[in-house]
């Protein structure tokens, strides 16, 4: 409801006017997290715009959070996430009850950061961005 509420109202609700929601994108930056990059070896920025990670629009990266140029969202330890794509009118929150971050890899037997492609947040985002496009 949250990231829904950023970008239409919810309830009556409008947290940010779209003017507001715009200006969100004057304000971006892509910088290394500290955190991720000592969890995950991506070695990748991070693209952010304020307090929300900016999707890059590439479901082969690990910051899709939808197509659209202003899609925006973060996620948690674990799997959960919250995004919005205002151009496509959706929010989706998705929670897990697995608490952690790393898969076993089927050959060494060790854990390690999953690719992009596996994680459920990127297979879940892109199986809704998906059936919407097929309407």
């Amino acid at each position: 409801r949250h990231y829904a509420a950023l970008a239409s109202p919810v309830d009556g609700c409008q947290l940010l006017s779209t003017a507001h929601f715009d200006s969100l994108f004057k304000h971006t930056c892509d910088l290394p997290d500290q955190f991720l990059n000592a969890n995950f070896p991506y070695g990748v920025a991070t693209p952010r715009v304020l307090g929300y990670q900016r999707s890059t629009g590439d479901r082969n990266e690990f910051f899709y959070y939808g197509p659209g140029s202003r899609a925006i969202g973060h996620e948690g330890y674990g799997g959960s996430v919250g995004l919005v794509d205002p151009e496509r009118k959706i929010a989706l929150g998705f929670t897990k009850t697995l608490l952690h971050s790393f898969i076993k890899d089927e050959v060494t037997g060790k854990l390690r950061a999953p690719k992009p492609v596996e994680i459920s947040k990127t297979r879940v985002t892109s199986a809704v961005f998906d059936a919407l496009a097929d309407e």
